[in-house]
Parts: structure tokens; C-alpha cells; sequence
């Protein structure tokens, strides 16, 4: 299905509140040989984050991801079923033989 891959992290500043935070950037790609890349991502963490804590943070990420991908698929499903469906209901209602 999908897999995640860091592409960056750093040491980073608000502008606004001089408030330290690590900068995690991140790609979410296909596991088939291609390695698609869908969708690239940044989170910010606390300064003080654990590599741990960012591992748990990014699996989650990575969960979600690969639930809502899921849950699309099966709805592309359920639209193609009911659009054969509306079809046949239009043909056949009032039906007489």
C-alpha cells in the first residue's frame, strides 16, 4: 500500500513567538516497485521531542493515511455499484411483460 519516508528535519524558530520546534518533512509513496510519491507532508514537533515520539507521530500520520486511501477506495466502489444500479432501476421500473 503506502509507506513513509523523512526527507528533512531541522531546527526551526516561529517567527512570531521565537518558540523552538523540529520541522519533519515527509513523503507517504507506494510500496509498488514505482515508489509513487502521493503526497509530501511537514509536521512540527516540540524542540524537546523524543525520536521515539516522532516515530509514534508519523505512524499514526502514516494509520490515518492509509485509512482514508481505504475508505476512498471502497466508495469508488460503492458509486460504480450504485450508478449500475440507478442505470438498471431506470430501465427495468414500470417493466411489463
Amino acid at each position: 500500500m503506502f509507506n513513509l519516508r523523512v526527507t528533512k528535519i531541522s531546527k526551526e524558530s516561529n517567527v512570531e513567538t521565537g518558540e523552538r520546534f523540529l520541522d519533519v518533512a515527509f513523503e507517504i509513496f507506494t510500496e509498488d516497485e514505482e515508489s509513487e510519491v502521493v503526497a509530501t507532508r511537514r509536521l512540527g514537533f516540540p524542540i524537546e521531542t523524543t525520536p521515539k515520539q516522532v516515530k509514534a507521530e508519523l505512524s499514526k500520520y502514516l494509520a490515518n493515511f492509509k485509512s482514508s486511501e481505504a475508505r476512498k477506495a471502497d466508495q469508488s466502489i460503492i458509486d460504480t455499484e450504485d450508478k449500475n444500479a440507478d442505470d438498471v432501476i431506470s430501465k427495468l421500473e414500470g417493466l411489463e411483460l
